[in-house]
């Protein structure tokens, strides 16, 4: 029996009546497959590939952008590389890291400051303010930029045994953004010792008092 997982449309699992679990995602023309038997998972290989025109990489190296490597009940995902040419495309190799991506005792403002002349880098980064950057969006991205720097070493580490407890956080910043009054919402989900879920959202809508004092 083979079922499709409502909640993340790529991922597909496969039950053989009491005895195997395949795990199938699918992204365009790539696939990742993971069992717990790995004898049965070359034969589930060996089908798929004698039914489909598709070559079987060996293990897990790189996917989407994500490092994958291996050590004894541990497995560590990372983006270094995929940060490295980010940097380079950019020309920001050499620039300082820091620890954070923007300060949190500033706040960003709508400015007088002088409009760039030139936009289409700072359009081709990324921006908040894209209908009229100026300098200091520019210097507020390029902070972005050192904080990617800062992180290159960092990994997410997944362990084999790490128990089925789940345990979550939350927080919110309370409006601290003086120029719309929205809060933003964070929260992460693990699972044992392993992050399998983050999230972070801006309120969408704010309430008005329509009382006079």
């Amino acid at each position: 029996m083979s079922r499709k997982v409502h909640e993340d449309k790529p991922l597909k699992l496969q039950n053989s009546p009491g005895i195997r679990v395949v795990i199938l995602l699918v992204y365009v023309d790539d696939l990742v497959l993971t069992e717990l038997s790995s004898l049965d998972l070359a034969d589930f290989v060996i089908e798929l590939c004698s039914t489909f025109a598709c070559h079987d990489l060996g293990s897990l190296g790189f996917f989407l952008g994500l490092e994958v490597t291996r050590e004894l009940h541990m497995l560590y995902l990372s983006q270094c590389q995929y940060m490295v040419d980010l940097l380079r495309r950019f020309q920001l190799e050499s620039c300082a890291p820091c620890a954070t991506p923007i300060s949190p005792s500033k706040s960003v403002l709508p400015t007088n400051e002088e409009l760039l002349s030139d936009i289409t880098l700072y359009r081709s980064k990324v921006a908040q303010w894209l209908s009229a950057p100026t300098h200091r969006d520019l210097r507020a991205l390029k902070q972005i930029f050192k904080y990617i720097k800062g992180t290159l070493t960092c990994v997410l580490t997944f362990y084999h045994a790490s128990g089925f407890h789940l345990l979550a956080y939350s927080n919110f910043d309370c409006a601290t953004n003086v120029s719309s009054r929205r809060s933003v919402s964070g929260g992460c989900v693990f699972l044992g010792w392993n992050l399998v879920s983050w999230t972070t959202k801006k309120q969408a809508t704010i309430s008005h008092s329509s009382a006079k004092s």
